[in-house]
């Protein structure tokens, strides 16, 4: 049996119809950022050894150095690895019966909504900017029955959103209405 009808309690015959992720673009952003970041430390001791090189020349400022740069790239690589963390874990699952949203906030703080798909009203895809319209990436909004504006399901950055909503749109085409009785 896949893991994932353990974590997300997803019932017997329920299928997954697409698994969605952010864009790679989004990370690869990040990480150019993080990158940059990473070399200031470089570029600030190319400028010391350049414009003062006397202040190397004693043990305890190079210890400081050292110790402060350490302190810095560390302080990145925690930043980065949590972006990686909530890149990575940030998912939407479509299921033929359920739109699933997993928001990784932080490390151990994890959000998880889900919508049936007899509830969903609309579906909009949007695809803004020049990389998003030549990656082909945006968002999808799906809005619910009884929900307001502020609480709909917005899947975001995802690759080929048209497509993602044609798909949900089809999928709510074919699912039988549930009609409610109250006794």
């Amino acid at each position: 049996m896949e893991p994932l009808y353990n974590l997300f309690h997803l019932s017997i015959g329920e299928k997954v119809i697409l698994r969605l992720r952010r864009h790679w673009f989004i990370f690869f952003k990040r990480s150019l950022l993080f990158i940059i970041e990473a070399i200031v430390p470089l570029i600030i001791y190319i400028l010391i050894v350049n414009f003062s090189p006397d202040l190397l020349a004693t043990q305890p400022t190079n210890v400081f150095i050292i110790f402060g740069t350490s302190i810095y790239l560390l302080f990145i690589w925690v930043i980065y690895f949590n972006s990686w963390i909530n890149y990575y874990l940030d998912l939407w699952l479509i299921t033929n019966k359920q739109i699933i949203d997993v928001n990784q906030v932080d490390i151990f703080n994890r959000q998880v909504s889900k919508a049936p798909l007899f509830r969903i009203q609309d579906v909009m895809a949007e695809c803004k900017g020049f990389f998003p319209t030549l990656l082909d990436f945006g968002n999808v909004y799906i809005q619910t029955a009884g929900s307001s504006e502020e609480e709909r399901f917005v899947l975001k950055q995802i690759p080929h959103p048209f497509e993602v909503a044609n798909k949900i749109n089809d999928l709510i085409k074919y699912t039988p209405k549930q009609v409610f009785v109250r006794k």
